[in-house]
């Protein structure tokens, strides 16, 4: 077995803990780099509450402990304390620790996806102690970094810290804002109890995302008639997606921003229990009018710091 993930087994106690055992990791080629790898923050009810940001490696789970959770906020830095590696089994990991084990509490998958280094190599910046990179998860997005504190003692500080760019929100909401796991949608309380995965159970996946035609510059209007006019409203553009039981609201690029607009999401899921509407598609605009009906784009920008509050 590789060094990287002798602590980790020697941590735990695999006939105890539901925790998967690891096998040999193998290091990533300069090819295999290009690609997006792939990324997992855990919501992790321990000793100590803290979300869990690890990212693949070489075969394993690069990971470190974030208190009170990452935030989309460029002027706010987390500490972000390195652990062990952890194994690339890890990404699917969600129940109960149980106690007297090493890290007793439960577990909640509560975002992943897909990270991509900005720069070289990754593992000569993690020496040198500042990784930038991107993230495509469901719930955070665009570039961030990790920056390595001076030693203090055996424990390995670092700064996460979101870059600003279009992801970046005015306050410290993000880590708020979801109190359910991304795979299975249940609270902590459900995955204490074992409830079953809410989404599989009761919902189909909703349809597939549909690049959207996009809006051309011209010098003049179209000549003829058959053609329609509208204004342009100052928002996001969206498509909804409406499956049996299941709604996913994405951006134009293809994301899924349904945790951003959860207001918007709710009020659409009647369309989900109508037949009619299963395996539909509406495009759309999100917008936030002022008191005199015009769209705010500042005002839809806090709209979506708090779920989605007031956006049509």
């Amino acid at each position: 077995m590789a060094r990287s993930l002798q602590v980790y087994r020697s941590k735990r106690d695999f006939k105890s803990t539901p925790e998967p055992a690891p096998s040999r990791p193998q290091r990533q080629t300069a090819s295999q780099l290009d690609r997006p790898l792939r990324f997992v923050v855990q919501h992790h009810l321990a000793r100590r509450d803290h979300y869990d940001l690890r990212l693949e490696l070489d075969g394993v789970m690069l990971s470190w402990a974030v208190t009170k959770g990452p935030s989309a906020n460029p002027k706010t830095k987390r500490l972000a304390v390195r652990t062990e590696d952890h194994p690339i089994a890890y990404n699917d990991f969600e129940g109960v620790i149980p106690e007297k084990s090493y890290g007793a509490g439960p577990v909640m998958i509560w975002d992943r996806g897909e990270w991509a280094i900005v720069g070289d190599d990754p593992r000569t910046a993690i020496d040198e102690g500042h990784l930038k990179f991107t993230l495509t998860g469901t719930r955070m997005h665009g570039r961030w970094a990790l920056v390595r504190l001076k030693p203090e003692g055996a424990r390995e500080n670092w700064l996460l810290v979101k870059d600003r760019d279009e992801f970046a929100e005015p306050d410290d909401s993000l880590a708020d804002r979801y109190a359910r796991s991304i795979t299975t949608n249940r609270t902590f309380p459900e995955i204490i109890r074992g409830a079953p995965d809410k989404k599989s159970a009761t919902a189909s996946k909703p349809p597939s995302f549909v690049q959207p035609m996009l809006c051309q510059t011209a010098k003049r209007p179209p000549p003829g008639d058959g053609w329609q006019f509208e204004m342009k409203y100052d928002g996001y553009r969206m498509q909804l997606a409406i499956g049996e039981g299941a709604i996913a609201l994405r951006t134009r690029t293809g994301l899924d921003w349904s945790d951003r607009f959860a207001d918007v999401v709710n009020s659409a899921r009647v369309l989900s229990k109508v037949a009619a509407f299963h395996d539909t598609i509406i495009d759309g605009e999100a917008i936030v009018f002022d008191r005199n009906g015009i769209a705010d784009f500042s005002s839809l920008v806090t709209a979506i710091g708090k779920g989605g509050a007031g956006v049509s």
